[in-house]
């Protein structure tokens, strides 16, 4: 009988275990993952709001997000003032925000930036000479972005450690990061 009971409680407390470890899995695993991995480099075709072109290489020692957007992206667009918040409440040593747009419909970047007066850096990703007809280029293909928005953090080390897609890295997030 108590035999019986005892296994009734291990069973019962693993079964439990195990439903938080995968809801934990689903929740972190799912929506923000730890990558680790050296840098590609950015292949841009022109550059906005920066009088020399940016190399992340050159970045080390500074937290930098990476924004992967298309203005034909709602999503992309509605974070505009979200990242315009990050960028007041962190100083360009603390953080450097590059946003990425894609090749598709990057012709009309230059009248978005003096409609809404944007002032982040924007990059517009390289065209794939092998790929006429997709949404991404060189650098989102390099970082294996494949949703819009997506956002890379990459540590003072130069690595990438997290990648969101399509939800913006809290602050919060971010000064845990560059608290590390």
């Amino acid at each position: 009988m108590k035999t019986t009971s005892t296994f009734r409680f291990t069973l019962k407390v693993f079964v439990k275990t195990s439903v938080i470890i995968v809801f934990l899995q689903f929740v972190f695993v799912q929506h923000t993952t730890i990558v680790a991995q050296t840098l590609p480099e950015l292949e841009i075709s022109l550059w906005h709001n920066t009088k020399e072109p940016l190399e992340l290489r050159k970045l080390k020692g500074k937290l930098v997000l990476l924004d992967f957007w298309g203005i034909w992206c709602g999503g992309c667009v509605a974070n505009i003032p979200k990242l315009s918040k990050l960028r007041e409440t962190f100083s360009k040593e603390e953080l450097e925000i590059i946003t990425i747009h894609t090749p598709f419909q990057s012709n009309g970047i230059e009248k978005f930036i003096k409609k809404y007066n944007y002032d982040l850096i924007v990059g517009v990703d390289k065209r794939d000479p092998n790929d006429k007809h997709t949404y991404y280029g060189l650098t989102t293909k390099s970082f294996k972005i494949k949703e819009f928005p997506s956002y890379v953090i990459i540590d003072k080390a130069g690595f990438i450690v997290k990648v969101f897609e399509e939800t913006l890295p809290s602050e919060d997030q971010i000064r845990e990061i560059l608290n590390k």
